[in-house]
């Protein structure tokens, strides 16, 4: 349980599992497999032995898609009940949300790696830059609602809660096959655990 607090008032909000006794009060169902389609397709371009870059899209759709679903308010009715089933906690709940089956999301997005080797007096230098541009989506939502003569839908997730997310990420990477990596707009330094320059670019390529 999450404690909180509105309008000056203490709130706990619990996140329970869909066979919870507080999440079927309010509605929920058995959770399902999520299903997904996906693709990728790339390009890699080497103008000299020193410049690469490659260029990677992706698609993934991914259907009834497990999420939270938005907060569903205790009142004194619902409170009196998960007391009677013996809920522990049930005399402070405030709010409950659990998960659930609830849409369809697709997801796409493209990387862009492009790394400059430097042969110099010092050693050696590959530069790196990465970027990458994603956005998701939500397709589809379950409608809720149990009353065949009641044309408004029911969504476990509101407007409000549904899952938007685009983005865009770059960064600079000055990395030098001596174990060390500088992030250019930070400018912090770490050692990179891999022996191999081959590995240890991979790595860098994951973990940042």
């Amino acid at each position: 349980m999450q404690n909180g607090s509105r309008d000056g008032l203490p709130v706990t909000t619990g996140i329970f599992p869909p066979q919870h006794a507080a999440s079927q009060l309010f509605g929920a169902t058995p959770l399902t497999d999520e299903t997904s389609t996906q693709f990728t397709f790339g390009i890699v371009v080497q103008p000299t032995d020193a410049f690469t870059v490659t260029l990677d899209y992706y698609f993934i759709a991914l259907d009834d898609r497990i999420w939270v679903s938005s907060r569903f308010d205790v009142g004194p009715a619902e409170r009196a009940q998960l007391i009677a089933l013996g809920v522990l906690g049930a005399d402070q709940l405030t709010r409950v949300k659990f998960f659930t089956n609830d849409m369809d999301t697709e997801t796409s997005g493209i990387d862009l790696v492009a790394t400059y080797d430097i042969d110099w007096v010092g050693g050696n230098t590959l530069f790196s830059l990465a970027a990458n541009v994603n956005k998701s989506k939500v397709v589809r939502r379950t409608d809720r609602q149990s009353d065949p003569t009641d044309p408004t839908p029911v969504y476990y997730l509101s407007d409000t809660d549904v899952f938007v997310c685009p983005g865009t990420n770059g960064f600079w990477m000055l990395f030098d096959k001596r174990g060390k990596r500088i992030n250019l707009a930070t400018g912090e330094v770490w050692d990179v655990l891999c022996s191999d320059p081959a590995i240890r670019l991979a790595a860098e390529l994951v973990i940042t």
